[in-house]
């Protein structure tokens, strides 16, 4: 489209593109999560949303956080982070621009601006009147007291660390994956079988690169969090549940959707999509609605590398997790029995890892397998594969 810059004329970062291209709508945003907090204040609201809109749009079109670093091909993943967050941004200040009733917290600081800042980040809303219905997994680390949950967290880090690193180097050692320029997951030299199962393969370890990302964020902002700021609004322990629970462990796409897999945006995706669609549709309108909105938000990530997108194999495969989650409640209904046992993890494996292929094939032949998350002297998993590869071939 003519009115959307063309990825080329994107501005690197500097000090200036910060200031007027970055900045603005991360303070509009701020300002919203204060505003939503205090009655008589829909009208100021409201007149900030295009503002907002406007802002998140113009960073998301008009910077290049990798341009001009030496390996910027390798690093073309931090737009993908970037327009990931400005949609994000964009979701929740929507949601917050049209709320009828201030949002209140169980445990107020009584300093408006720190819990507008928990707001803005705390996206489970734990500890919020408008977390309604969240399943949070129980917490495995030692929360007996502040140091304590920050050592168990600090080592849980360097855990998830090493075996982020481990699976990303399986997924490059597959032809043509660590290239900054991708490569498909499908070898179409090889027969179907062999040429499916190669391709799941590289689809379920990306799950696991991807798993142990968001998890290690999670470790890395709650380690700094409670470090830097013991007294803040997010000092206790408790504030910060792991955001998984065994998704691997499934037994059925309801589970895996709504339980074991994080609920980040879980209030976005029923916002925007699930309560439209429940007033037309009802409860299936309501499912299909949500998983749309979800299949929205990662094709506009993937847009965000500058190397196109596609909406029918991403959107798809989140709208493929709708109808099966439909025609689980389907076999409910026929049977008087929920999907689950070991049938019911084989089902939903096969239903999220088919699909899966799909996307994960729009995510790697772009080259995000083949970017640079750190440098190959930090890589733990590297290194030591390295050293086996140079100790066998002694």
């Amino acid at each position: 489209m003519s009115w959307i810059p063309d990825p080329s004329t994107r501005l690197p970062l500097t000090a200036n593109t910060f200031t007027y291209n970055i900045l603005p709508p991360i303070l509009l945003y701020y300002a919203t999560a204060i505003l939503v907090l205090l009655p008589r204040t829909l009208a100021i609201r409201i007149a900030l949303w295009p503002l907002t809109l406007y802002a998140a749009f113009r960073a998301s079109t008009t910077v290049d956080l990798a341009k001009g670093y030496p390996d910027e091909e390798y690093l073309v993943f931090m737009n993908h982070g970037l327009v990931l967050a400005m949609s994000v941004l964009v979701m929740l200040a929507s949601i917050w621009t049209f709320e009828s009733k201030p949002y209140t917290r169980t445990h107020p600081t009584g300093n408006v601006f720190l819990d507008a800042f928990d707001l803005s980040f705390n996206l489970r809303g734990i500890g919020w009147s408008w977390s309604q219905g969240l399943r949070v997994a129980k917490e495995t680390k030692n929360t007996s007291s502040l140091p304590s949950f920050l050592l168990s967290t600090f080592f849980a880090f360097l855990f998830h660390f090493f075996l982020f690193d481990a699976f990303l180097v399986i997924v490059q050692s597959f032809q043509g994956l660590d290239s900054p320029y991708g490569a498909s997951i499908f070898d179409h030299t090889l027969p179907p079988l062999q040429r499916y199962t190669r391709s799941s393969l590289i689809c379920f370890f990306s799950g696991l690169v991807i798993y142990h990302a968001i998890v290690l964020i999670q470790q890395l902002v709650a380690f700094l969090s409670l470090l830097l700021l013991p007294n803040g609004p997010n000092n206790n322990p408790t504030t910060w549940p792991p955001l998984f629970l065994a998704p691997w462990f499934t037994t059925s796409l309801n589970e895996f959707w709504s339980t074991r897999w994080h609920q980040l945006f879980r209030n976005i995706f029923i916002a925007f999509g699930g309560a439209p669609f429940y007033a037309i549709l009802g409860k299936f309108g309501a499912v299909f609605g949500a998983f749309l909105s979800s299949g929205i938000l990662h094709w506009l990530g993937l847009w965000g590398m500058g190397r196109g997108t596609e909406f029918v194999r991403v959107a798809g495969y989140f709208l493929m997790m709708g109808v099966g989650t439909v025609l689980e409640f389907v076999f409910k209904l026929a049977t008087g029995k929920r999907v689950g046992g070991f049938l019911g993890w084989m089902w939903s494996m096969l239903w999220i890892l088919g699909w899966g292929n799909m996307l994960c094939d729009a995510w790697l032949v772009r080259g995000l397998a083949g970017s640079k998350f750190m440098p190959d002297a930090w890589r733990p998993a590297l290194t030591l594969f390295k050293l086996i590869r140079s100790y066998v071939d002694m």
